[in-house]
């Protein structure tokens, strides 16, 4: 049994091949792992587990947000630590002490692109590591618990101050198919940021002659380019956008003909009707065509080509194309930085792949 009193912060471990989990299951690895320990021994129903960080030699595949340490005094051979891949595991797991890096302060920074190589790596050691968070998960919520009994580790973990215990509650959820620590799933990347876009006096006031032309008899506009028909339903397309019936709006959109070459703020409005309503495909041809078009709209429509970028990056994060949303987020930054001024974490909280 490790003496507790002897695992610090700053220390180098190699763990075992194997664990016994809650329910006497042997769970075994095909390989060590060494892991720098980056908070020291915590508790929980009766299991003492360490944060760690995976140690790799595959320095060649680092960015900034790995820690390299080029000492071959300290393991034989320069090597990273993946911040990014920080995990808990039990204590249990630890095997031998092999070192230690004494004063050790790095900043480190997430890059803004990764290249294929890059996020290859990443995508392998987050599955290759999976044995060593498992010790945690599967010691601590027996799988076939209730849901009672996993809502009381998540309520007990969130009455503690340490962030262990917080990150504990975390690792609980058994959907986590990749783990990729402090980052939004998609889910709740495009919750937080795709926000709804208002119509506001766009459509509803337009003076005559903008983007309403001549009045019917009735008093109902009609919209330039379109028969009264097709007015009519583009008509309460927009109204059900403002009540926030997207799906209803997406529909209506859908059977106008030619939205785009009529009218293109229209189209704009159309396309995201369907990133609301989950038509993702669709949004994604709507937003690249809007894209393509290069041409800038007036201020008083309160759309720009940033616009079209930015709700193109969120179609492709709907779609799981995180290389490309994080690409386009990236041009937005680069050329309009104030774009996302409100927004100045939306990069981090991105996932890698």
């Amino acid at each position: 049994m490790i003496n507790l009193n002897k695992i610090n912060k700053n220390e180098i471990w190699l763990t075992k091949k194997s664990f016994i989990d809650i329910n006497g299951n042997e769970v075994n690895s095909e390989h060590e792992f060494i892991i720098f320990i980056v908070l020291g021994p915590e508790s929980i129903n009766d299991e003492e587990f360490v944060r760690v960080q995976p140690i790799s030699k595959q320095i060649e595949s680092r960015t900034d947000e790995d820690i390299f340490i080029e000492d071959e005094s300290i393991l034989g051979y320069p090597f990273i630590i993946e911040t990014w891949n920080e995990q808990p595991i039990l204590t249990k797991l630890l095997h031998k002490k092999l070192g230690s890096i004494s004063n050790l302060s790095v900043d480190v920074i997430e890059p803004s692109e990764f290249s294929k190589k890059q996020l290859s790596f990443r995508r392998s050691e987050i599955k290759r590591t999976a044995f060593l968070r498992q010790s945690v998960l599967s010691n601590i919520v027996d799988p076939l618990n209730s849901y009672k009994q996993v809502a009381q580790v998540a309520t007990y973990a969130s009455w503690t101050k340490s962030p262990v215990f917080a990150y504990a509650a975390i690792i609980i959820g058994v959907v986590f198919i990749l783990w990729q620590p402090q980052k939004f799933s998609n889910e709740e990347f495009l919750e937080f940021y795709l926000d709804k876009k208002s119509i506001g006096s766009i459509f509803i006031h337009e003076p005559h002659g903008g983007i309403h032309g001549e009045q019917r008899a009735d008093e109902a506009f009609r919209i330039i380019g379109f028969s009264l028909t097709e007015s009519d339903i583009i008509q309460l397309a927009l109204k059900k956008y403002d009540d926030g019936d997207y799906l209803a709006s997406s529909k209506l959109f859908s059977q106008v003909p030619d939205l785009f070459n009529q009218n293109i703020k229209i189209y704009f409005y159309a396309a995201l009707s369907d990133l609301y309503a989950n038509n993702t495909a669709r949004a994604i041809i709507s937003f690249e065509k809007l894209a393509l078009e290069k041409r800038e709209f007036t201020k008083k429509s309160g759309i720009s080509n940033d616009d079209v970028l930015y709700y193109l990056a969120l179609a492709y994060v709907q779609n799981g194309d995180i290389s490309n949303a994080r690409a386009l987020l990236n041009k937005i930054s680069s050329n309009s930085p104030d774009y996302l001024k409100d927004k100045p974490n939306i990069l981090g909280n991105l996932r890698w792949f």
